[in-house]
């Protein structure tokens, strides 16, 4: 009699492996009806009840069909059982696609051997179909269409019964590597557009050659020009070729766009949006991407506090900035109101004026500070290095201007009250 076996030396990884990869299980109701109109507090009490605990995921498909992955094997023979949610009949079974993996491995031993022999001895390693991937060669290119036969190259297709596909496989004592099988894009062989097989498309039939309406006979070769409809609607692409044609640039775009989706495992949006962004193309904004742009701009776009910007823009709001003598002297010829003052301004040329040191506080221009400050919930910040006032960097523009006209206007005022002491002392 063998002993048990000792629980405390099993890992959670062992453990893991014991309750098998998880599975994706379709739950579909006897009546041909959505779930649409089922609770989904109904449907997460069914569910975990069914298999014990909750489960690694659940959602409506667009048949409204559910689709659930278990978190193991075990989950999903449980949930197998499942007959009823919510007083209605229903019917689990496994995915038919979603729980397998394709692969292709490429070994010149087993050229002479069967399909059937190669699945029988690798069914221990998971593996539940094997195709052969031929191809058609011509001995005579003068013969007959007829004698084409076709040779192994040494490439096979395998299917795995696992969703994750394994790095290698064993054939007899030699280790194969598995890489990802990409098949060719999906595309219907009656009007010849790309994205749905033939038997669910309601167009006509288009003709192979020069993408009209079929216009020959079974046998029969159109003499019109080559033309594919896939690429004649785009100015920036030849369409001067058969719409079958394996050189077409749709369909390598669409053969690009099926090795994305099933090596990085993405669905056909996220497919599409990593070959713009490989090729170059700009995507359509959006309005968060738009309202992102513009605040980076913004941002970007704001002055930097520094003594040449301020200094510029106060020498461009007064540039007939003249020390106190020559004010006092000229302020009587300066008119009183304000328009005529900006007229006076404007009208006048720029004078370039001597620049002063700012190392001390004693020698910053005083005139320039108002006596009375405005009253505003933001302060200006005085630097012990410059000592200078400075606007902070969340400081909007108009608020600006509107601090630096009123310190032209206290300035004005000051002035006036200048000149008219000056006068009655005379």
């Amino acid at each position: 009699m063998t002993d048990p076996p000792n629980i405390y030396k099993i890992t959670s990884k062992t453990y893991q492996s014991q309750l098998g990869e998880p599975k994706f299980i379709i739950i579909k109701r006897n009546d041909n009806n959505s779930f649409e109109r089922t609770s989904p507090f109904i449907i997460k009490k069914s569910v975990d009840f069914a298999c014990g605990g909750e489960v690694e995921g659940c959602k409506r498909t667009r048949d409204g069909n559910l689709l659930i992955k278990t978190k193991n094997e075990l989950q999903a023979r449980k949930l197998l059982k499942l007959t009823k949610i919510a007083d209605e009949d229903v019917t689990a079974s496994e995915h038919k696609t979603l729980n397998f993996s394709k692969g292709v491995i490429y070994c010149n031993d087993l050229r002479h051997i069967d399909e059937d022999t190669i699945l029988q001895e690798l069914k221990p390693q998971k593996v539940s179909e094997v195709k052969k991937i031929m191809k058609r060669q011509n001995p005579n290119s003068n013969s007959d269409t007829n004698n084409i036969t076709l040779v192994e190259t040494g490439l096979i297709i395998i299917t795995f019964e696992s969703h994750k596909l394994p790095e290698i496989v064993r054939i007899g004592y030699e280790t194969v590597r598995v890489r990802d099988y990409i098949p060719l894009p999906l595309r219907c062989k009656k009007c010849l557009r790309f994205g749905h097989p033939t038997p669910i498309c309601k167009s006509v039939e288009t003709c192979i050659n020069c993408s009209e309406t079929k216009h020959t006979n079974d046998g029969e070769k159109c003499t019109n020009e080559k033309n594919c409809l896939n690429c004649r609607n785009n100015p920036e692409l030849d369409h001067q070729h058969s719409p079958i044609d394996r050189k077409c640039p749709t369909f390598i775009k669409n053969q690009e766009l099926t090795a994305i989706k099933t090596t990085q495992k993405v669905d056909h949006k996220t497919a599409q949006h990593i070959y713009f962004e490989r090729h170059g193309f700009q995507t359509k904004n959006t309005y968060a991407k738009t309202l992102t742009n513009g605040t980076t701009q913004r941002t970007t776009n704001t002055p930097s506090p520094n003594i040449h910007t301020n200094t510029t823009q106060s020498q461009q709001q007064n540039p007939h900035h003249t020390p106190k003598s020559a004010a006092q002297n000229t302020s009587a010829k300066t008119p009183t109101t304000e328009p005529a003052k900006t007229t006076l301004l404007s009208n006048q040329p720029h004078q370039h004026h001597h620049h002063h040191s700012y190392d001390k506080l004693e020698d910053m221009d005083t005139d320039y500070t108002p006596t009375r400050k405005p009253s505003t919930t933001y302060s200006s910040q005085l630097t012990e290095d410059l000592k200078i006032k400075i606007f902070p960097k969340d400081k909007s523009n108009n608020l600006s201007i509107n601090l630096k006209a009123s310190k032209l206007k206290a300035k004005a005022h000051k002035n006036k009250h200048t000149n008219n002491s000056d006068s009655e002392s005379i």
